[in-house]
């Protein structure tokens, strides 16, 4: 067990959380380990510090005064206006960025008319009724025709 479990022990020994076995694990580890000592007696220390400090009451104007800066009409009021602003204007711009980075992108991957973006994405080998969709069936029957006369 490495030097930062011992630690962790130290600090739930202090506590009052630590069984017997741990216990002497931890001071044998105390007598070999000039480090965990250290650490040891500067936690202790640190204990006895905060005891002698004591509990502070906080002021009881404290919550009422935080409560009043929140809801303040005036901060709530900027926020509210702000924000009917702001959310349709940055709805606006995501839909222009969307309308131009799509623009873009079929400049860039399909340019031209639509035989020139079947060849570049080559779709050349579709037929605008594939055989045998409903395309097709729609187009003979308006055609009057059986699939062997197209």
């Amino acid at each position: 067990m490495d030097c930062s479990n011992f630690r962790t022990m130290i600090s739930r020994d202090l506590d009052g959380e630590i069984e017997r076995e741990e216990r002497e694990m931890l001071d044998r580890h105390l007598e070999t380990c000039p480090g965990c000592r250290e650490f040891r007696a500067a936690l202790i220390e640190t204990f006895a510090i905060h005891r002698k400090l004591g509990e502070v009451e906080p002021p009881a104007t404290i919550l009422p005064a935080v409560l009043a800066e929140v809801e303040r009409p005036e901060r709530v009021r900027w926020f509210r206006s702000w924000l009917r602003v702001a959310v349709p204007t940055a709805a606006a711009l995501v839909m222009l960025l969307g309308f131009q980075i799509g623009d873009l992108l079929t400049e860039t991957l399909a340019p031209g008319d639509t035989n020139e973006q079947a060849e570049v994405l080559e779709l050349d080998y579709l037929d605008e009724y594939p055989p045998g969709s409903l395309g097709d069936a729609l187009a003979l029957a308006a055609e009057g025709g059986e699939d062997d006369e197209r």
